[in-house]
């Protein structure tokens, strides 16, 4: 029996209690014992307990799988990355063979590295095998002895570590490192391998084609001297000096070669590290920037002359940005600022509230919006504006650039600023004359279109109405107001012609001879050779011409079709259908707006433009448009 006893010091101690019973003489029984103090055992086992559960804790946390072997090759010890990865229980493991787990063939593999380790030795090696399920895995088997107290080899311990992925990386490496060749065959690029000593191992036809040269043999037999001008063998000189002595020197510099047929050529190059073959060598990039250094040179030249340029330019040459944060400055102006805004390029370099100040506060709103809608549409900027100078009158300017994003989110503008005060003047009194001569139009259009009304009020109605439904569709389609002008004005006279027209003809209520119809077909030339020499901002001859032409060719009086014929006619055109039909006429009555409008749905595309068309038939279907009553 083991007890615990309490000692007088306090200290516990475990005693093991052993006896046994003797009958005395009196019938009493007595018990004779040995009391062992096993205090020191007790710890021992603890100790060895504690010790086992740690190794445990240990070994099934191991991320290998370990597993313990006797010389009969049976499994003695599993883990339990072990039982997970094979998907196995101990009970199918333990006491088993490896061949009765793993098949004979595995066991045939393994069974020389096994061998090694009971004779004594270390041994690791990399397997390669299938699991069950059919998945390859690829394993580092380390087989160490596992030796009993005595020294003698009672079995082995085997280890093993998942390096599926690991070959799985090295593959794709391999597979990398010829597609890395590859590239640089194909790359457009100059590219060489150099050893440390500087030792051209691999050079690309790219870099051959750079020097001219047919092979890499010719490269390396031909004497740096002859490759390299002056100054970049002495660059060159440098930098292997640098290297000599352990620094890494530029990985990225500008060195000029000399061509095997004589040529200079300026190249940007790029040097890196890599593993070459397995061995740490250089990757040394050509990019040839000769003709970007051309260009750079040619942009030097033009800086110089935009320079004296600019001091001779009328107005003011400027870059101005905006920069991320919606502040504004000019990087760049010409000395013509100090005209336009009293101030000096250095003013505005890094501030543009100079310039701000100068802008008119009524149109300070105007030019700022300007900028922030070309910055968001990156559209061209222009702006007309006012400044004032103290103590000078107020002036009008005219501002135009092109905006261009730079990498950091500011927006640069490059343009100019100039003077248009005195074009202004001259617009005001241009307007001004263009302003009488529409009024003298006027006056003459009404005029005309009197003496047409003279002698037929039907054709003068016709002429009013066809005016004001031309105007609407003109207005329908967006077209300018100075071109929905000239229509109105067109229309209110587009019949003039039929002044040559007998006034019989005209009014004649039964249906006309075929020469009577030819006569009135004249109309629309003779209309034209009215209008021809009269100055107006609008081709009034033209549209009274081309009204009565069909997209077809089928019109009169010169068959025009298509793109031939002018919008402004085109849409004279269905104004006209439209009000001639649903109108009365001397030889019939009015057909009314609905058969118009479905003579015009019915042909469109066809007699009439399809964008007219249907900006006719909108109008009278979805906008209520209705046309103005006529009284004769």
């Amino acid at each position: 029996m083991e007890v615990r006893v309490r000692e007088p010091s306090g200290e516990i101690r475990w005693s093991e209690f052993s006896s046994s019973p003797t009958l005395m003489k009196d019938g009493t029984t007595c018990w004779d014992g040995i009391e062992f103090v096993i205090t020191e055992s007790k710890r021992v086992k603890e100790e060895l307990r504690r010790r086992e559960q740690q190794f445990s804790l240990i070994i099934n946390s191991f991320p290998g799988r370990v597993a313990q072997i006797d010389r009969d090759f049976r499994y003695r010890f599993i883990n339990n990355q072990f039982e997970s990865f094979h998907g196995m229980k101990p009970d199918q493991v333990l006491g088993h063979t490896v061949a009765e787990v793993f098949g004979e063939d595995v066991f045939q593999q393994l069974l020389p590295f096994m061998q090694r380790a009971l004779d004594g030795e270390l041994v690791s090696t990399e397997t390669r095998f299938e699991t069950r399920n059919g998945k390859t895995f690829y394993g580092l088997n380390t087989y160490i002895p596992d030796r009993s107290p005595d020294g003698t080899i009672r079995g082995i311990f085997g280890v093993i570590f998942d390096i599926t992925k690991i070959k799985e990386a090295e593959e794709v490496l391999k597979k990398s490192e010829e597609n890395f060749r590859n590239s640089m065959d194909q790359s457009i690029l100059g590219v060489r391998i150099v050893s440390d000593a500087g030792t051209t191992l691999y050079a690309n036809k790219a870099l051959l084609d750079l020097y001219g040269f047919d092979s890499i043999e010719e490269l390396k037999n031909t004497p740096v001297t002859k490759c390299y001008t002056k100054e970049s063998l002495a660059e060159n000189r440098i930098r292997r000096e640098q290297r000599k002595r352990g620094e890494s020197g530029p990985l990225n510099y500008v060195t000029t070669i000399i061509t095997k047929n004589g040529e200079l050529r300026h190249l940007d190059v790029f040097r890196k590290e890599i593993m070459w073959d397995g061995v740490r060598r250089f990757q040394v990039l050509y990019n040839d920037i000769t003709d970007r250094r051309k260009a750079e040179e040619a942009l030097r030249e033009r800086d110089i002359r935009f320079n004296k340029l600019s001091l001779n330019v009328p107005g003011m040459i400027f870059q101005f940005m905006r920069r991320p944060d919606g502040t504004y400055c000019v990087p760049f102006s010409s000395n013509s600022i100090k005209d336009l805004f009293g101030c000096s390029p250095e003013d505005v370099r890094e501030d543009f509230s100079p310039i701000a100040k100068m802008v008119l506060p009524e149109d300070v709103d105007k030019v700022k919006d300007s900028i922030e809608l070309s910055a968001k549409q990156m559209t061209t900027w222009q702006c007309e504006y006012r400044v004032q100078l103290p103590g000078q009158p107020v002036r009008w300017l005219f501002g135009q650039s092109t905006p261009e994003k730079l990498p950091d989110g500011s927006i640069v503008w490059h343009g100019f600023d100039t003077d248009i005060t005195e074009r202004k003047k001259e617009q005001v009194e241009l307007q001004q004359t263009l302003d009488r001569l529409s009024k003298a139009m006027n006056t003459t259009v009404h005029l005309l279109a009197g003496a047409v009304e003279a002698r037929d009020p039907y054709t003068a109605g016709h002429q009013t109405r066809s005016a004001d439904l031309a105007r609407a569709i003109a207005a329908e389609m967006e077209m300018p107001r100075e071109k929905i002008e000239g229509i109105g004005m067109a229309g209110s006279i587009h019949d003039i012609g039929k002044l040559s027209v007998p006034a019989e003809i005209l009014t004649k209520s039964s249906k006309l001879t075929r020469v009577e119809f030819a006569l009135v077909k004249e109309h629309a030339v003779k209309g034209y050779e009215m209008l021809k020499d009269v100055e107006s901002p609008w081709p009034l001859a033209e549209m009274v011409y081309q009204h009565h032409e069909r997209m077809d060719g089928s019109g009169y009086p010169r068959t025009l079709k298509g793109e031939e014929i002018i919008m402004e006619a085109r849409i004279l055109a269905v104004a006209d259908v439209v009000e001639a039909m649903s109108s009365h006429r001397p030889y019939r009555p009015a057909l009314g707006v609905e058969a118009a409008l479905e003579e015009i749905e019915k042909n469109r595309g066809t007699l009439y433009d399809d964008a007219v068309a249907e900006a006719c038939l909108r109008l009278f279907r979805e906008k209520g448009y209705r046309l103005p009553e006529f009284t004769l």
